[in-house]
């Protein structure tokens, strides 16, 4: 893994890694009296953060919990031998309160909505093909990982994609478009099945041509995602994790190759630099 990865595996996880030192710092002041002690249990949480993102990606939701297990041990009026105990039993809590099936229950759902503002330095019509799925030819996709597609034969505005995935098979979707204008504007819906039944993206790109080089704004809105999936998303930055998204990698097709961009899905956290700029909002 070269620099660059490493530094998109981080960047990627802002959030997260903002969270378990805000979580430190005000755990910390809340048990010490040094005025530094704070500073630097952030500065550690971040450190030790950041080593668990890049040697075992898989856990990265044991930060979020271990902060939020952190802070309520701490209002905890306990003695000091008691502490590592306790922190484990509201660090397990804070695993069932954010990551627990309980939120699972059809009547549980949240949307999330993400938006995206990229530079890349290729032409628009490159870049349309790089980022909707269909407008090339499937090894043009940004992700790597769109195998085929079909369209439909009564509705050319219906393809049926097939990516793979990082088990070495592959998800089918089907994609609808709503708006297209190329290789200006797109919307689109993005349909597949998961163990939580019918997941539907929206998906907008919108691509404009500024001195020679493509901005790309992207908007995407998930709905009826159980609090789990949607908080765990959040977290990720959602970005450049899934076939519906992709704003955010073009510009390492264009600064590498193809080849270079490997399995993004496969990858946690990916985004630009500077020039990337993107939020998400979780609505109940």
């Amino acid at each position: 893994m070269n620099g660059r990865h490493l530094h998109r595996r981080l960047t990627g996880q802002t959030r997260r890694l903002t969270t378990v030192a805000v979580c430190a710092i005000l755990a910390t002041s809340l048990l010490v009296d040094a005025a530094l002690a704070p500073l630097l249990a952030g500065l550690a949480a971040i450190l030790f953060g950041s080593a668990l993102l890049l040697l075992f990606p898989g856990r990265r939701q044991l930060l979020e919990v271990a902060g939020l297990g952190a802070v309520l041990t701490a209002l905890m009026p306990v003695e000091p031998a008691l502490l590592p105990g306790l922190f484990l039993f509201w660090g397990a809590v804070a695993h069932v309160l954010l990551y627990g099936k309980w939120s699972d229950l059809p009547f549980l759902r949240l949307k999330l909505e993400t938006r995206a503002h990229s530079q890349v330095s290729e032409p628009m019509p490159l870049v349309w093909r790089w980022l909707v799925p269909g407008a090339g030819h499937p090894d043009d996709h940004w992700s790597g990982a769109l195998m085929d597609f079909d369209s439909d034969d009564d509705d050319h505005e219906t393809l049926y994609l097939r990516f793979r995935t990082p088990d070495g098979l592959f998800e089918e979707a089907t994609l609808t478009f709503i708006e297209q204008d190329r290789p200006h504007h797109c919307r689109y819906m993005l349909e597949r099945t998961t163990r939580f039944g019918l997941e539907e993206t929206e998906v907008t790109h919108h691509l404009t041509e500024v001195n020679g080089k493509t901005d790309v704004e992207t908007r995407t809105v998930q709905a009826d995602l159980p609090p789990r999936i949607a908080i765990a998303r959040w977290f990720d930055d959602v970005r450049g994790e899934r076939p519906d998204d992709g704003a955010s990698v073009l510009e390492d097709r264009s600064s590498w190759s193809a080849t270079g961009l490997g399995r993004i899905r496969a990858r946690s956290g990916s985004q630009l630099g500077a020039e990337d700029a993107g939020e998400a909002t979780v609505v109940g």
